[in-house]
């Protein structure tokens, strides 16, 4: 039987998943290209002295072991340069004291206090400790690094419980790799962080899922020993009315093109909610065959008034944090995702994808954020709300958007999902900043701690500011002041303050006010210099695109000006250690989770 670490009432767990590129040297090219008359690909990028007083020790592939430089070889978990590698990759995992890897035990000599950080307490189980995978979709073509080769990865944390040290070993793990390799990540790359709430146990199984597991599962298919436990229906109504009231503030954290990423569809464009659509799951008389069929929603405006309109359970605007706690400056982030993209983000999405993601807002139903609000909390169960966020039947959009409800869809979707029960958020492009993963893990967590923990008072008078500042960008709302009062006040940094997520509001306000394109891809991305220092753009031949975008007939096609390293370097190196931003974040860190 599987087991479930102890852990405190209501009480929420988490998993990230990261992917990366990961470079060593080939000793036969190194040789090739020190030999004497060899020319060296003008295209290859050389990493200079500077940055090799900033990078670890190069990794040197061991002799014996052959690498043909095709992709299609990274592809094969067995080629023993991956085999090679995953060992590196390994030992630097349980250098952290109480990390194990998945499917072994804890390391002998581990105090037996780092057990209980773990969902899972099997080592046997899914989840209970890092794996290490290949990631085809990760690949870095048209960067060549002279003497470089590289492999994808995709790397995923156990389930851990929302708790400081938690916390903290996934930071070390993390800091470990930056130390021990030269890694990279690009366009294609991804982060996306899990939000669960434990482990569901026999006793504690409810209705829904006891007739999951009678209508859903074929014969021969057991029900899996580890079911996720479901985030409670209040909980999850009011973390997924949050996503939609915050979806076009929040996704400002992210480079603008990870919203037309097919990859993760944003839901406030592509989900059945956006285009007014619901639906009703009808199963046959045997139990083994079902439909899914759409109905228009009705009046979008419907159940609005029940969240956040009675003035009883508003709190004044000066009791909410945002508008007490001090900002860096007095700009404010959009709240909005844009209609048009600028020109460096529109190329960035032509060399991720060749598939249109995104289609005119003109097309949408539900376009402000009571609209649908009330709809998702007037639903009567989980898999309703996870409906409401799946993409349209008609449409072609990739099954799991930007706030990704698949664990909760109801019926044959839940028994191909394995039950973990967790909420994937998609958006965050790749990363392997401690700090980072760090914050935006909390900020995830923090959806779900808000919808728990919050009065009614202060979390509908958080969605009314929401609305109040869409509604300010698009117009909506009558001005009789001046146009600086006619400005939403109420971006992604206050909505942070509101949840109790201090240190990582900070921490997202400084990094993106002093180079967004920095903290977003800290390798080099759109532009290489050859070795006669002649700048050329990476990717190939851009092609038409069905959503705007601000190129005009004259534009120059000026390539992306984002400059850095071609390897992540240790955070000492990038991360602005000084200020009180980051005081209070490593703080946090240290001492806990804000909030």
């Amino acid at each position: 039987m599987t087991s479930q670490q102890t852990a405190n009432k209501d009480e929420l767990s988490f998993g990230i998943e990261l992917e990366f590129l990961f470079y060593f040297l080939d000793p036969e090219q190194v040789a090739l290209l020190e030999a004497d008359g060899v020319t060296p690909d003008p295209d290859a990028l050389t990493v200079d002295a500077d940055e090799e007083a900033r990078l670890p020790p190069p990794l040197i592939l061991p002799e014996g072991i052959k690498f043909d430089n095709e992709y299609h070889d990274f592809d094969d978990y067995q080629d023993p340069p991956r085999d090679w590698a995953v060992s590196l990759i390994q030992q630097a995992i349980l250098s952290v004291r109480g990390a194990r890897l998945d499917n072994q035990p804890m390391p002998a000599g581990t105090p037996e206090s780092y057990g209980s950080l773990y969902v899972m307490s099997d080592h046997m189980d899914s989840h209970s400790g890092w794996t290490i995978k290949n990631d085809i979709t990760v690949q870095d073509k048209d960067m060549k690094i002279r003497g470089y080769s590289c492999l994808s990865f995709e790397i995923t944390s156990p389930a851990l419980w929302d708790r400081p040290e938690s916390h903290r070993q996934v930071y070390l793990v993390l800091q470990e790799f930056l130390k021990r390799f030269r890694l990279r990540v690009n366009i294609h790359t991804g982060f996306h962080c899990h939000v669960g709430a434990g482990v569901e146990t026999d006793e504690e199984e409810d209705e829904e899922q006891q007739q999951k597991a009678k209508t859903t599962l074929m014969p021969g298919y057991g029900v899996p020993e580890g079911r996720g436990a479901k985030h409670s229906l209040g909980v999850f109504k009011r973390a997924a009315a949050l996503m939609w009231a915050a979806d076009g503030f929040l996704c400002h954290a992210h480079p603008p093109e990870r919203g037309l990423n097919v990859y993760s569809p944003p839901i406030r464009f592509c989900s059945r909610l956006s285009r007014g659509l619901q639906t009703r799951y009808v199963q046959s008389e045997s139990g083994w065959e079902a439909d899914i069929k759409e109905f228009p929603l009705g009046d979008a405006t419907v159940g609005a008034s029940s969240v956040a309109e009675s003035a009883d359970l508003l709190l004044p605007e000066q009791d909410l944090p945002s508008h007490k706690f001090p900002r860096v400056d007095d700009r404010r982030f959009p709240v909005e995702r844009p209609e048009k993209a600028d020109d460096e983000a529109c190329k960035r999405f032509e060399a991720m994808s060749d598939r249109q993601s995104i289609t005119s807002i003109n097309d949408l139903s539900n376009k402000t954020v009571y609209g649908g609000v009330g709809h998702i909390m007037r639903c009567k169960s989980r898999p309703e709300v996870a409906q409401l966020f799946a993409p349209p039947n008609a449409t072609a959009y990739y099954n799991r958007p930007n706030y990704n409800l698949r664990d909760y869809l109801g019926g044959d979707f839940d028994s191909a999902s394995l039950g973990t029960g967790t909420v994937e958020f998609r958006e965050a492009t790749g990363t392997m900043s401690p700090e980072w993963v760090s914050a935006w893990s909390n900020i995830c967590l923090g959806f779900f701690r808000f919808a728990r923990d919050a009065s009614d008072a202060r979390f509908n008078a958080v969605v009314a500011q929401l609305a109040k500042a869409e509604a300010a960008a698009q117009g909506r709302t009558t001005t009789t002041t001046t146009p600086r009062d006619s400005e939403h006040r109420y971006d992604m940094i206050s909505l942070l303050f509101d949840m109790g997520l201090f240190a990582e509001g900070l921490f997202l306000e400084r990094k993106l006010r002093k180079d967004a394109l920095r903290f977003w891809y800290p390798n080099r991305l759109g532009k290489r210099k050859t070795n006669a220092g002649t700048e050329v753009e990476e990717g190939g031949e851009p092609y038409e695109t069905h959503w705007q975008t601000n190129r005009g007939a004259d534009d120059d096609e000026s390539i992306p000006s984002v400059e850095s390293s071609p390897f992540l370097q240790s955070p000492t190196e990038w991360f602005e250690a000084s200020g009180s931003a980051a005081a209070a974040l490593q703080s946090s860190y240290q001492g806990g989770p804000s909030g």
